[in-house]
């Protein structure tokens, strides 16, 4: 829900799909994924804007996808009660399958990392990254990563890293961004031998008014060290966030995983075409893995 630098006031509006995936092998099973930043915020006014239609709509649309990472479905520790919990747990109840992690609670009287990852496929660990430094703006919001590592039914693992940046200050996401790649990337491994996806509301918007890439975008992918899904496919940096033309939803990956294009996910009430779930476009990436046995998981 929040903004980064600025960028051109004449970029495209989001559209609803920038690309279609292509046909998967008959070898292959797709994995279909999506990041949502649902803007469920206690420190902003905006956020309260018809919350309970736009979480009801993200339910309508939840179980169409086989992984899904969330973003500021944020809980506010007032003391007396964890406000927003119950709000959470609406969706996490409605996600048909069984394996759910949420971030960390935060400690009284601050929002906490907001982050929820819901999978198809059990979650075999996970772990919360609060950033160290925020700016003075964001003193009251515990933002952070959270990192799950997936399960196969093929034997494979798939490893999630959902983030939402600071909002304010180029300065304070380099410093998270680094914080990010040390913990999650370059502490649990050698990365050529890793499946790793990241993705989240990074704040970094990625164009400049000339539709070039923005320097704080090319920092980004450089300290990650992982591959830019829109680079790869040449896909339009279009906006995802509605209040101003900005592209901040990004999605990058280790070269081990088998990635199909990505696209916009336009998620809206079913019951009412007017109603945006989110001040943000979701984002889809289907991943393919070797068949085995993960096409014929059975609901849990």
């Amino acid at each position: 829900m929040e903004a980064s630098q600025p960028t051109s006031q004449d970029l495209p509006t989001p559209t609803t799909t920038t690309t279609t995936a292509t046909t998967t092998n008959s070898t292959m099973t797709p994995v279909k994924i999506l990041s949502q930043n649902m803007n469920s915020h206690y420190y902003v006014t905006h956020a309260y804007y018809k919350r309970e239609e736009r979480i009801n709509g993200l339910i309508e649309h939840l179980n169409d996808y086989d992984v899904v990472g969330l973003q500021e479905m944020f809980t506010l520790n007032t003391y007396f009660n964890v406000a927003g919990e119950e709000l959470r747990t609406r969706v996490t109840n409605a996600w048909k399958h069984k394996h759910v992690v949420v971030s960390d609670p935060a400690p009284v009287f601050q929002q906490d990392c907001g982050l929820v990852i819901l999978s198809k496929y059990p979650i075999v660990d996970s772990q919360t990254l609060f950033y160290a430094k925020r700016s003075p703006t964001e003193v009251f919001s515990w933002k952070g990563a959270l990192w799950a590592k997936i399960a196969l039914p093929n034997g494979q693992f798939l490893e999630i890293i959902n983030t939402h940046l600071d909002a304010h200050t180029a300065y304070m996401r380099k410093t998270q961004i680094a914080e990010l790649s040390q913990v999650f990337i370059q502490a649990k491994g050698e990365l050529q031998n890793r499946q790793v996806l990241a993705m989240g509301d990074w704040n970094v918007s990625s164009v400049n008014t000339d539709k070039s890439l923005t320097q704080e975008y090319r920092d980004l992918v450089s300290t990650l060290k992982l591959t830019a899904l829109r680079d790869k496919y040449y896909i339009a940096h279009e906006p995802t966030y509605f209040r101003r033309p900005f592209c901040l939803d990004h999605f990058f990956f280790s070269s081990r995983l088998n990635v199909l294009p990505q696209t916009f996910a336009k998620l809206r009430l079913k019951s009412s075409q007017q109603v945006d779930i989110s001040d943000h476009n979701g984002i889809t990436v289907t991943i393919q893995f070797p068949t085995s046995t993960v096409d014929s998981e059975k609901d849990d």
